[in-house]
């Protein structure tokens, strides 16, 4: 359990680290051309991509006759195998968990702290509520229930124009649940809080929500331009301090967001255009992340592996085993070919296994054997006939690859005949 969860940790993290490049780069290029609207959802291929890592990956059905990696196995397989062939020890799990709990914590006490700022709130109309302090407002707070909030005094810093495209941009923000998606994207940070990558681009996934913002804002008023430049420089020179909320005032570059004003509204082609492409780049995302998951999977429960014990041709049947764990697996020990027998060969021959979710061999080839030839068919026989553990992954089997050593013992020197193997990952000696 300890190698999954830490194997799901790591899948997690590197798509979301893979997964930021793509609004954070494209984003910034396509802006001009697509819009911030658009620029912005790219971001979606980040939960998308940490998502699409977790569900059960592709099994894939060998064809019979097919070479060893029939399977085919991506360059994220490969890595898995070393990784999670291995036990790792728990305080790395542990340590992973506490500094996330850590680092969120520490957003939860900063919020806290934040909203205690604001002092008693009271309803106002249209659903607004009136803080008695506050200089960073306006603000939409909260994300199990948002809050439109502004400041006592803003009826004097603004005049009405300036008043109405603030409440307008903060109720953007609400109508589009930028308050859920800000809580989102904290918990992607608190899950990779070690993770230098991530904390930028959570900064610049802000910038974006606002960017976005703004430009929904001026969609609706294109007149506004210059007047909305003015309610943005009265703002300037006070930072927003809530780690979760949605300022007006926000610590974001001001001349970024001014410089957007300058830029006209995509017209009804272009932001059809920008919405194809932005849902195509978050389709390819979630795809692409889950098909460069590992096909073949080996996590702490590794399926069982036979040892043909000394005996006659017709007494090696099947049994029950046990393996290093206690674990049982229904095992069919090969038959001692008659030739060889009669011959007093001994040898051993290795085959690899592709194992599906049931733990039903589904491929069975010689990879080796010694003397080659004597023991292949007796094998391959009773291989068939092998039932496995497999392997799970979020609480679901998946399917596997083994490679099982097989060793055929005459009685006479059973006593000094190696331990029956247990079975091993592809790549791995057993």
């Amino acid at each position: 359990m300890g190698n999954e969860l830490l194997w799901a940790l790591i899948e997690a993290a590197g798509a979301a680290s893979l997964a930021v490049a793509i609004p954070w780069l494209a984003g910034a290029w396509l802006r001009p051309w697509l819009g911030s609207r658009a620029t912005y959802g790219l971001w979606l291929c980040v939960p998308v991509a940490v998502v699409a890592v977790l569900l059960p990956p592709f099994a894939a059905t060998p064809v019979p006759g097919a070479a060893p990696d029939a399977m085919g196995r991506s360059a994220l397989a490969v890595a898995a195998e070393g990784l999670t062939a291995q036990p790792w020890p728990p305080f790395a799990t542990v340590g992973w968990l506490l500094g996330a709990a850590a680092f969120a914590t520490a957003l939860g006490l900063r919020q806290r702290r934040y909203l205690r700022s604001l002092g008693p709130l009271r309803a106002g109309p249209d659903g607004v509520f009136v803080a008695s302090r506050g200089q960073h407002l306006p603000a939409v707070i909260g994300a199990w229930r948002p809050r439109l909030v502004i400041p006592a005094d803003f009826a004097c810093r603004h005049d009405a124009s300036e008043r109405e495209l603030i409440l307008a941009h903060e109720r953007v923000h609400l109508r589009r649940g930028d308050p859920w998606a800000k809580l989102l994207a904290a918990a992607i940070v608190c899950l990779n809080w070690f993770n230098p990558v991530l904390h930028l681009a959570w900064r610049r996934f802000r910038r974006d929500q606002e960017l976005a913002c703004d430009a929904a804002v001026l969609a609706q008023r294109p007149g506004c331009r210059w007047l909305y430049a003015n309610a943005l420089l009265r703002a300037h020179g006070v930072a927003a301090s809530s780690p979760l909320g949605c300022h007006w005032r926000s610590p974001h570059p001001l001349t970024e967001r001014v410089a957007q004003l300058g830029h006209r509204t995509p017209g009804p082609l272009r932001m059809r255009v920008g919405l194809s492409v932005m849902l195509l780049a978050v389709l390819a995302t979630g795809y692409a992340a889950w098909a460069a998951q590992p096909r073949v999977r080996f996590a702490d429960e590794a399926p069982l592996s036979p040892s043909a014990v000394a005996g006659r041709p017709a007494d090696a049947s099947a049994g029950q085993r046990h393996d290093g764990n206690g674990r049982l697996g229904a095992l069919a020990a090969p038959a001692y070919p008659g030739a060889a027998y009669a011959a007093g060969q001994s040898g051993q021959v290795v085959v690899l296994v592709n194992v599906d979710a049931r733990g039903l061999p589904t491929q069975v080839e010689v990879e080796r054997s010694e003397p080659a030839g004597v023991f292949d068919a007796a094998t391959l026989e009773a291989a068939r006939r092998w039932r496995f553990t497999p392997p799970r992954r979020a609480g679901q089997a998946v399917a596997s690859r083994v490679r099982v050593p097989v060793t055929f013992v005459l009685e006479s020197s059973a006593a000094e005949a190696p331990a029956a193997s247990q079975g091993v990952p592809d790549g791995i000696e057993g």
